[in-house]
């Protein structure tokens, strides 16, 4: 089986996205609602995701520092609500969101934890995204690389950005799919604690 990249999986979710989109304004929403309980949901929340993952303990999946030191998934889960952010620098869905994650993860510092995992590929790499960060006044986030794809494959990230919230016991509270506000994050860590 032949493996995509971020940027092939973000192109054709975006394409299908849109298309969901478009049928959903001309009547065919999801199962059990009118287009207009579609549209708006869709609008102001990110997609849930089903995930089979349902413990943060059941991760084995390995996250890399920018020097390439592999640091257990399951590790960074230290008894607060943690929020797992996947994306990359070419998304400008992610790179909107990072400054709201920003100001949530001081505003919630010492109650809940964060961990930006980098969605890396040929062309994203762990010196490159150093260095955007630096330059966009993002360096004092907790940022991991996700070298090999294990840790995306873990929650099956298909689309970036996507978050992962998991809850002060370990347990995985959702798995959302898309751009999420700054009102959205607040209500599911305080959910999470």
């Amino acid at each position: 089986m032949k493996k995509y990249g971020y940027k092939a999986m973000w192109v054709s979710t975006t394409l299908a996205f849109g298309v969901a989109y478009a049928l959903s304004m001309t009547g065919c929403g999801a199962a059990g609602q009118n287009a207009e309980q579609a549209t708006s949901s869709s609008e102001t929340e990110p997609a849930t995701m089903e995930t089979t993952v349902t413990s943060i303990a059941a991760c084995d999946a390995a996250v890399y520092t920018a020097s390439g030191e592999g640091v257990q998934l399951a590790s960074l889960h230290n008894g607060r609500p943690l929020v797992i952010n996947y994306w990359a620098t070419w998304c400008p869905y992610c790179v909107d969101e990072l400054p709201d994650f920003q100001a949530i993860a001081k505003e919630y510092a010492g109650r809940a934890d964060f961990a930006f995992v980098d969605c890396t590929d040929e062309e994203e790499k762990a010196a490159t995204t150093e260095q955007w960060l630096a330059d966009n006044g993002l360096s004092d986030l907790t940022v991991y690389y996700d070298n090999d794809g294990k840790a995306a494959e873990t929650f099956d990230v298909y689309a970036l950005p996507t978050t992962v919230i998991v809850s002060s016991d370990g347990k995985v509270v959702s798995v959302s799919a898309g751009g999420m506000d700054a009102n959205t994050l607040r209500n599911a860590i305080d959910s999470a604690l």
